[in-house]
């Protein structure tokens, strides 16, 4: 508490500010699990005979190409694992 009382005003606000902001990136993340999860559920063909959308988990998610790209962005060296 005392720490709090020690703030200035724009320090405060700042805390603040970044607060609100990680409360937003982490209500960010809850949408994308709910928006995968219903993507995860999709399916294709008829609905009488419906087929997952996805074969299988990396084709739906694959991190090791997406880690690739990051990596490629960070590190123009970089040899993709593909």
């Amino acid at each position: 508490m005392h720490e709090i009382e020690c703030l200035s005003l724009p320090d405060y606000w700042l805390g603040m500010e970044a607060y609100t902001i990680k409360k937003t990136l982490d209500r960010e993340d809850l949408a994308l699990q709910a928006w995968m999860n219903q993507s995860v559920q999709a399916t294709k063909g008829s609905d009488k005979h419906p087929q997952p959308a996805f074969k299988n988990f990396k084709e739906f998610y694959d991190v090791s190409e997406l880690e690739d790209s990051i990596r490629g962005k960070y590190a123009p060296e970089h040899v993709t694992q593909h």
